[in-house]
Formats: C-alpha cells, structure tokens, sequence
C-alpha cells in the first residue's frame, strides 16, 4: 500500500508538473498571438483563414510543447509584452503558487537501474532493501494527490456531461431524413467536387432544425432545415452547402473535439474560456469567406440574405439541440459575418493566400519563441518553507552587496580556522572514528576539499599562510598516493570518495600552480580511476564491484573533468560511460537522480534515516546538473535539467537540528551549480544559504559538525563543504 501511495503521489506531482508548465506556455502563446491576430484582423488584405488557423496556436501548443521543435540556436529573447509575465514576474508567480498550494515533487517510481544490489549508503550489510519498510519514509496523500483527484472528478463530469449532450443530439439526427430533391442532392455532390472532397458526406433534413449544421468525425454528414431550404435560391443554397462543406474540408469538427478537451484540462485557465468563442467566430468567417469566393462576388447580398434567412429561428434553438459546428452565432457575430459579406473592398478567398501564411508564420514564430523563452525562465517548483522567503528572493544591489560583504567575512573567518587546524604533516583530519559508525569521509577527501576552500584564498590577506598550507596538503595527499595510484585509504566505505576528492583538489590546485610532478601524481590518479569504474558502467566503493552509484560517479566524474582541465590525459570512454550510468539514474519526467535506483529520493545511512529524513537533500540531483554544467551541457536546452533547477530550489538551505535539515554535502554541491546560473533561481538560494550559514558560524570560524554526514571532530570538513558553497553562490 505504501508502494502504491508513493508511485500515486509521484505521478500526481509528474501531473501537476505538467499542468503548471504548460498553462504558462499557454499563457505566453495567447497573449503573444491573440492581440496582434485581432489587430492584423481589421487588415483589408488579411483573410479570415489567417486569423482562425493563428488563434489555434495556443490551443496547440498548451497541448503539445511544440516549443521543444524549434532548432537549435534559435533565439529566444522575450517580447516586451509577455517579459512580465515569463521574467521579472517569474518571483510573483512562484508566491501565486505557494498561495495555491505545496508543488514540493516527491520520489517517482524508483524504476530500478541494472545494478547488483539495493542502495547501502552504510556498511556492506546494512542495506535498505534488507531493513524492509522502515528504510523509507511514511507514505502519506499529498495535496498534489488531492488536486488530481479533484481534477479527475471535474473531468469525468465534464466527458458525462458532453456524452449526454452528444446522445441527445444523435437521438435527435436519427428524426432526420435524406432529402427527396435531386436537385439538392446533385448540389451537394457539386460543392464537393467544387471543393475536392472526396469523403462521402452524407445529406439530412429536418423540419425541427433551424439552421444548419455539420456534424460526424469518421462520416461528416451536413444538415439541412427543412422548412427554411424551400424560402432559399439555388444560389443561396449553393452558398450554406459550401460554408457546411468547408467545415468539412477544415476538419472543425475535429478543432471542436480539441477545443473540449483544452476546456476540460485547463477549465481553471481564463485563457481557454477566451478561446474557445473566438475560434468558433473566426472559424464561420473564415467558412463564409470560402464559400463567397466560390460563388462569386456578384451573389454577395443573396448570401448575407441567406444568413437572416436562419437568423430568427436560431435565437431560440436550445444549445443542446446544435451539433457542432453550426452555421449561425450569436448577435454581434452575426452582424460582423453580414458586415464583412457585403463589404465590396474585401476580396474573399478560399483559403490561406502567401500574405496570409506569412502573417500566421510570424505569429507562431514569436510565440513559439516567447514560448521556448519562457521554459528557460520556467518556474520552478517553490521552497516547502516560508511563502515569505520566496517573496523577498528578488535581491536589490544594495542587499546583495551586503550579503557579499557578509559572505566575505565568514570565509576570512573559516580560512584562519582551517588553517590553525592544519595538523603537522599537512593533512586536515578528521579526528577519531565515531565509535561503531561507519564513516563516510577520510583524511584524503578532507584535504582535497580543504585544498578547493583554500585555493581563491592565496589572492587574499591570508595568502602567505594559504600557499604554505596548500603545499603542505598536496605534499601530504602525494605521499599517501600508492602503486596503483589511489590516494587515501583504503577502507572499502571511504577509498572511493576519498581518492575522487583528492583527484579534485589536486587538479584544481595544478591549474592554479602548474608543477611536473604533481602533473603526474594526477595522470596516476587518473589512471586508477579508470581501474577502479566498473566496465560498461560507473563507480561506486569498490574496484570493479559491479555496483553503482550516482554520488560516486558524479564526484569521479568531477574529478576527471578538473584533471582534463588541469592537462591530464582523460579516457573520454570513462566520461561516456559514467554520464550514461546518471541519465539512467535520473528520472526525465521529474529531473530527480536517484542514488542507486531511478528517480528515488536522497539515501542516507540506515541509522541516520529517522534523525536527518532524506526530504531535505537533493544532492545526488546537485551532482549530477553540476556534471552536465561542467561539461558544458546547454540549460536552455534540457528540460531536464530545467527540472533538476527547479528540484534544488524546492530545497533551499534550512538549518534546523530539531528536522534534521542540515546537510552540507548537499548545500556544497547544489550551491556550485547554481553557479553557473543567474537570474532568482540563483538569488533564492543565495539568500537563504548566507542567511543560515553566517548565522550558525561559530565564533571561532567553523561551522559545527552536526549535519546528516558528520560527527563530532569531523569540523575540518564541516567548514570546508560551508567554505565552498560560499564561495560558489557569492
């Protein structure tokens, strides 16, 4: 049961996902394409076909994301008239969506990646799958699960209520009859022929029918009233035959069934009840101006006199009695459709003319690039904390000024800590191992990540002290580099993360301070890289184990594409490879990557799960956006990336002991992605990272060890991780 609330809530959020995206495509492509379609509309030049075919657009593409079609390289500035709405106004409309609700994405279906065994972030015999139920959070119904509920209720309603409604109009047709004229008959093959339809369109008439009308998907069949078809001239019929035809022609029945469906899915969308009236009134325009242009302009007045001929009786036709696409609309259509019929300066047409295509190829053009533009900038899921914070996310100058000038003095602080806890042989240890737990960090991976700290540092007042220190740590990390090239330990939970840190460190350490034989001690490190990635796979604590997991990866991963940086020579197979391993891992619909198993949420130690839940880290998401950042991967292009952006803003820095919220693996990680960002997406996590950071910094300059991954002693690290994310989101 819990299984099954878990994949629902998933799915839910996958919907809500969904919806939300693309009601704000669908948002853009209206106001993007509606106001300029009816202004171009009042063009003598422009036909009606263009305006009708343009105002489907937004139907279109709030249904499918033909945005995503667009080439490569196409721009995707905002025009000034939706840029509120898709940028400057993306903050507000996060605050519209915590007020609507939580949008927080939970684990999706934890599809299982090929891999030997379940995840075991402990020791070798502590595994989640072993521990049964108790390895996962409680499964509960989310209000995403409620909203989709609600969602499908109104839905069904709405497929009953038009199941009704289309039975009684069937009943209705069955009391139809054909026509005895030949005559009549011999018009509408006519029309067809005139029209080049080659479908058979069946011919009704009916005497409680008040005007015409055009129904049938698979079999079209046009109806006739069979009063008023005797006051009619055969021009006139000439004209209702082809304006029914021509709905015929254009599949409007069709266009109505996804105009229905666009009511029913986005029933919450103002957009698409203004939609849908002005479909249907351009669509009879467009209809008439077809009809017209093939029966010539000469027969203009018979025409408009056709239309009154069924405008009396229309008004009191009950909307249930109308199939769809029916000839005649309300008043003010009414008159527009007379208006433009008699209007000698239009020259009508039966169909989209050159100028016609090229007004609808402008307009979709802008629209869809508004559009892809907006999905750059695309809201991401809100923080599950203080509306309030997200609110005041949008940092003046002034405020981010004195965040750096704050930021600035913790680092000064955490560098003149880390550098007196330097011990003598150069290492930055982490003191004694906490009594029966496995740890999940050595000597080695605190001295690689100390060396990151370190390195902005020789440009500031402290540099003397800092090139001593960084010289000292590489000298020491070399002297624990063995035959094969690992450097660390060689304890199976550790050596893994460990050597990839060092690698890291190192690398970064040789662009800054290029010497020979570090150079080498890297291309070593490199080397036992290589030997310990599983074949055809990536990473994780032993060589060549047959198991895998993201973090592993992604952090030797990191650590090969610094060493590349640093000039080392990279096995591009081991690249390949391992960024195959973490698309698996990683869930498209949601951006999440999961540890060992696609899409699942964050893995801790066993015993740690109850003390620090895994719902406030994404760090194996951070991970890997990070990876594809520094491999140059293209944000703009990669919804799913796009959604990992939006997983680590739904999971902003918060530190509280009492939750269990504190993580500064994650902050670490999330923050040096974020890097390669601006906009509010960076700014949200800005704030709220200096805000509990500066504010939880001890007075002697290092942040405690009292985080999902830490123990007491472990403050070397601690402060090396906060040190780090610092700098990255200054």
């Amino acid at each position: 049961m819990a299984d099954l609330l878990l994949s629902l809530d998933g799915f839910a959020h996958d919907w809500l996902g969904w919806l939300l995206a693309r009601s704000l495509t669908f948002a853009v492509a209206f106001a993007v394409i509606v106001p300029p379609a009816l202004l171009l509309s009042r063009l003598r030049w422009l036909s009606a076909h263009a305006v009708s075919l343009a105002l489907l657009l937004p139907v279109l593409t709030s249904l499918l994301p033909l945005e995503r079609w667009l080439p490569a390289g196409w721009p995707t500035t905002l025009p000034a008239a939706v840029h509120e709405l898709t940028g400057n106004g993306a903050e507000a409309a996060i605050a519209t969506a915590l007020d609507a609700g939580s949008l927080e994405l939970p684990a999706p279906d934890g599809t299982p990646v090929p891999a030997r065994s379940a995840p075991n972030h402990g020791s070798p015999n502590a595994r989640f799958a072993a521990d049964g139920p108790t390895a996962w959070p409680p499964a509960e119904v989310g209000p995403a699960t409620w909203a989709l509920l609600a969602w499908s209720l109104w839905c069904l309603g709405y497929a009953v209520a038009l199941m009704r409604r289309q039975g009684r109009v069937e009943r209705f047709l069955k009391e139809t009859s054909e026509p005895a004229s030949p005559h009549l008959r011999a018009l509408l093959a006519d029309c067809r022929s005139a029209l080049g339809i080659r479908r058979v369109v069946q011919l009704r008439t009916s005497d409680e029918l008040p005007s015409p009308a055009t129904t049938g998907l698979r079999r079209p069949a046009v109806f006739l009233p069979g009063g008023e078809v005797d006051r009619l001239s055969a021009q006139q019929l000439r004209f209702v035959l082809l304006h029914e035809l021509t709905h015929v022609r254009r599949a409007d029945v069709l266009v109505e069934g996804l105009l229905r469906c666009l009511r029913a899915a986005f029933f919450f969308h103002p957009a698409a009840w203004l939609t849908v009236p002005l479909v249907h009134r351009w669509r009879e325009l467009a209809c008439d101006e077809a009809a017209l242009a093939r029966t010539g302009s000469t027969d203009r007045a018979q025409s408009a006199h056709a239309l009154l001929t069924f405008a009396a009786p229309a008004r009191d036709l009950a909307r249930d009695r109308v199939a769809v696409a029916h000839l005649l609309d309300h008043g003010e259509t009414m008159k527009t459709r007379i208006h433009r019929l008699l209007d000698p300066s239009r020259r009508p047409r039966t169909g989209l003319d050159n100028r016609g295509l090229f007004a609808v190829t402008v307009l979709c053009g802008v629209a869809l690039t508004a559009a892809r533009a907006q999905q750059a900038v695309q809201v991401p899921n809100p923080p599950t904390e203080s509306p309030a914070a997200v609110r005041d996310a949008s940092i003046d100058q002034e405020t981010a000024s004195a965040e750096r000038v704050r930021i600035d003095a913790a680092l000064r602080a955490g560098t003149r800590w880390l550098l007196d806890r330097q011990e003598d042989d150069g290492r930055f240890g982490l003191g004694a191992t906490p009594q029966g737990k496995p740890r999940d960090h050595n000597d080695a991976f605190t001295t690689g990540l100390a060396i990151q700290a370190l390195l902005p540092e020789l440009q500031g007042p402290d540099a003397e002290r800092v090139r001593n220190a960084l010289e000292r740590a590489a000298a020491w990390l070399l002297a624990q580099q063995d035959a094969k090239g690992r450097i660390g330990g060689d304890d199976p939970m550790t050596m893994a993360y460990g050597h990839a840190q060092a690698l890291r460190g190192l690398s970064m350490l040789q662009q800054v301070a290029p010497a020979d034989p570090l150079l080498a001690a890297i291309q070593k490190g490199v080397e036992y890289a290589e030997y310990h990635r599983n074949p055809y796979s990536g990473w994780r604590y032993h060589p060549r184990d047959g198991d895998n997991d993201s973090k592993i990866t992604s952090l030797m991963l990191l650590a090969l594409l610094e060493a590349k940086r640093a000039g080392a020579e990279i096995p591009s197979r081991s690249l390949e490879l391992g960024r195959m391993l973490l698309e698996q891992l990683t869930d498209p619909g949601t951006g999440r990557t999961g540890f060992v198993t696609r899409g699942s949420e964050m893995s801790r130690f066993v015993w740690k799960n109850e003390d620090f839940p895994r719902k406030y880290s994404e760090e194996p998401t951070a991970m890997n956006l990070l990876v594809s950042l520094e491999s140059g991967d293209d944000l703009v292009e990669s919804q799913e990336m796009q959604r990992a952006v939006g997983l680590l803003v739904n999971r902003p820095p918060l530190w509280s002991r009492e939750k269990g919220s504190i993580d500064y693996s994650y902050w670490q990680y999330a923050a040096e992605a974020l890097h390669h960002l601006e906009g509010f997406q960076r700014d949200l996590w800005r704030k709220r990272l200096v805000s509990e950071l500066a504010e939880h910094q001890t007075e002697a300059g290092y942040w405690p060890a009292v985080d999902a991954w830490s123990a007491a002693g472990m403050e070397s690290w601690t402060t090396a991780a906060a040190m780090v994310a610092l700098r990255s989101i200054r």
